[in-house]
């Protein structure tokens, strides 16, 4: 079963990296019904008996006869010939239109085919040529592990199909993705999953995202995530990202989040940046938002940015901004760069540029 793991890792690590997930997984049924003093999200997914789950319990959700229950006819014919050959599946699926039905088909083929022979399964999926139709073959594959582990003697097999399958429910429904992710992983494996969570989310929710982060990083944890939720929601939403900074407990990771901030809402909204950064109290703050706005700006405009540099009213500020811009103007122009530090006063800006 080595040879199943890559290939769902390369899926987790794509939807961390900007890889968008699919769509199909609407049907997933609702976990078990929760306990009375369970709470219902707004989406209709009961989350409190999920809540209460020890990581490692692997009972949340659906069994893999519930989520086939309401699929389409096609699903329902790809189940049955699961129990064919991998080249009579391919046969038939070759031979149909292109559209929903035939991918509800191979969905069903596989969702049979990985209990019974779930290295054949993989075989086909990998198989394919289209990229996306390959994709979604393997989340269904991984969908169909995590909710019937029987055919799974390897651990690290399991934690892989459960990580795919919170890579797949992510792109439709973060809040029970998450909820899946700390009942059956932990470890890396959760880490890593609950980072896909919250790029995902941020990308679809970002107010909702950074509620979600609030609650899972409270008392200073989780840093990490919290930075990446935080940076993620930048590129959506700058100025409701900068606008949770200060709930950022770590210094290293606010600092890391005001950086993104800075890039992301100058890449939106370059004068909005710059009031920002230049009125922010915190002088750690101010400076490390001042240091990437100058970067983003020597980008497209090195000698404006240089101007307003050299313009700023702190010494150590105004320093490091015009570090920052002749740094980023050498990458372009060395020798525009080099005349530019050379005309600058003596003083710590002008060594700094120079060395830069």
């Amino acid at each position: 079963m080595e040879s199943l793991v890559r290939p769902l890792l390369y899926i987790g690590f794509g939807l961390i990296l900007g890889v968008g997930g699919y769509a199909a997984y609407d049907s997933l049924a609702p976990a078990p019904s929760a306990p009375a003093t369970a709470a219902s999200d707004p989406k209709g997914w009961e989350i409190g008996a999920a809540a209460s789950l020890k990581p490692g319990a692997r009972t949340l959700g659906a069994s893999t006869n519930d989520v086939r229950a309401g699929d389409s006819k096609y699903y329902t014919d790809g189940a049955r010939d699961g129990d064919k050959t991998a080249a009579d599946i391919l046969a038939r699926f070759n031979g149909m239109a292109e559209g929903q039905e035939r991918e509800d088909y191979l969905r069903g083929a596989l969702s049979a085919m990985a209990l019974r022979a779930p290295e054949e399964a993989m075989n086909l999926a990998l198989g394919l040529e289209d990229p996306r139709l390959q994709s979604l073959a393997v989340q269904t594959l991984a969908l169909t592990w995590a909710f019937d582990s029987s055919t799974l003697a390897d651990q690290n097999t399991l934690d892989t199909a459960m990580f795919g399958a919170v890579v797949a429910l992510s792109s439709t429904n973060p809040e029970k993705a998450a909820l899946f992710a700390q009942a059956n992983l932990e470890g890396r494996s959760q880490q890593f999953a609950m980072m896909a969570v919250g790029r995902q989310w941020a990308r679809m929710d970002p107010e909702g995202a950074l509620a979600w982060i609030s609650t899972v990083a409270k008392d200073g944890g989780n840093n990490r995530l919290t930075g990446m939720v935080a940076n993620s929601v930048a590129q959506a939403d700058p100025q409701l990202a900068a606008g949770y900074l200060d709930q950022i407990t770590d210094e290293r990771t606010r600092q890391w989040s005001t950086s993104e901030v800075a890039q992301s809402w100058f890449q939106k909204d370059a004068r909005a940046a710059i009031d920002w950064a230049s009125n922010l109290s915190d002088p750690a703050q101010q400076e490390r938002a001042i240091r990437s706005v100058a970067s983003e700006w020597a980008g497209k405009d090195p000698r404006a940015a240089a101007a307003w540099a050299q313009g700023l009213s702190d010494p150590k500020v105004s320093s490091a901004a015009v570090s920052r811009v002749a740094r980023e103007w050498a990458r372009a122009d060395p020798r525009a760069a080099l005349n530019y530090a050379t005309t600058l006063p003596s003083g710590a800006a002008r060594t700094s540029a120079l060395q830069n």
